[in-house]
């Protein structure tokens, strides 16, 4: 079952709002203002496209890695093959994870142009720690 398009729509809300809201963070992360502002823009919808999200505004490891994992508090695992990119592991860059939580990693598969959910095993290896 996919995300329906209010999915989408909320996901990109909190992204943009976790962007904004730990702003001085993130443009340290990205080492300045431009790429800051560059994965800012991204997340915004395509305005007058047909429903049809050009590539520059498409959710792109690794730079919303650490935006998705700060605002769920969870580590995020990318895997894909060498010929799409290289799998990593992104961790919340403040705080930690809720000590309760269920499902404390989401792993997420890149196939090309598209993202799946994975469910890993216990005690599987997960990929290095994005830079």
């Amino acid at each position: 079952m996919g995300l329906t398009e209010d999915s989408h729509i909320m996901i990109r809300r909190h992204l943009i709002q976790e962007l904004k809201d730990y702003r001085n963070d993130y443009v340290g992360v990205y080492a300045g203002e431009d790429r800051y502002n560059y994965i800012l823009n991204g997340l915004h919808p395509p305005a007058n496209s047909g429903g049809i999200a050009h590539v520059d505004k498409w959710l792109s490891f690794p730079n919303m890695g650490h935006i998705v994992a700060n605002y769920y508090s969870r580590c995020v695992v990318l895997l894909t093959n060498h010929e799409i990119g290289k799998s990593e592991s992104f961790f919340p860059l403040r705080g930690s994870p809720p000590a309760k939580q269920k499902t404390p990693i989401t792993c997420l598969g890149l196939i090309p142009n598209h993202f799946v959910l994975i469910f890993l095993k216990d005690g599987c290896p997960l990929p290095p720690s994005s830079t």
